[in-house]
């Protein structure tokens, strides 16, 4: 039933006469990650992105599509799959309130000790972050890490 879906939604956008070319809203988006997603980060550059990502799901039935086997469908469809990779990036960026490895965010400048995971959801069609904090490593393997034994994940469990 959902690939039934999924390709009624790729009929759909078949021939969409939109107003925009996909490969220009495609190098916007690019533009839009280099200027506010890239390496140097802050809190109101972030939530700037966000806002004009939200701009961006709205281009996606705004693009001109042609049909299924033109190069414009094709970079729609490429649109339509990075708005919300690009989504999830700025998202976690703006989560994580610290500077860590090669991104610096400029309002949190230094690296927190603090271990959680960032989880993404889809529900109902909508994405959703939470933190989620990670349990404590038990001690034999925090040993064995300290010691700088390379681990397999079975030995782990």
């Amino acid at each position: 039933e959902n690939v039934k879906e999924h390709m009624n939604h790729l009929y759909d956008i078949e021939q969409q006469d939109g107003s925009i070319d996909p490969i220009e809203a495609i190098n916007d988006l690019r533009e839009l990650m280099w200027e506010y997603g890239g390496i140097y980060r802050e809190k109101s550059e972030l939530e700037k992105a966000l806002d004009e990502i939200n701009h961006c799901y709205e281009k996606i039935e705004m693009l001109d599509t042609g049909s299924m086997s033109s190069e414009s469908y094709a970079f729609a469809q490429i649109y339509r799959l990075m708005v919300p990779t690009c989504e999830t990036i700025l998202r976690g960026a703006l989560i994580r309130q610290e500077t860590r490895g090669a991104h610096y965010r400029v309002d949190y400048q230094e690296t927190s000790n603090q271990q959680y995971n960032i989880i993404q959801s889809l529900i109902n069609g909508k994405l959703f972050w939470e933190k989620s904090s990670i349990s404590r490593i038990p001690q034999p393997v925090q040993e064995a890490l300290d010691a700088n034994y390379e681990l397999d994940y079975h030995q782990l469990e």
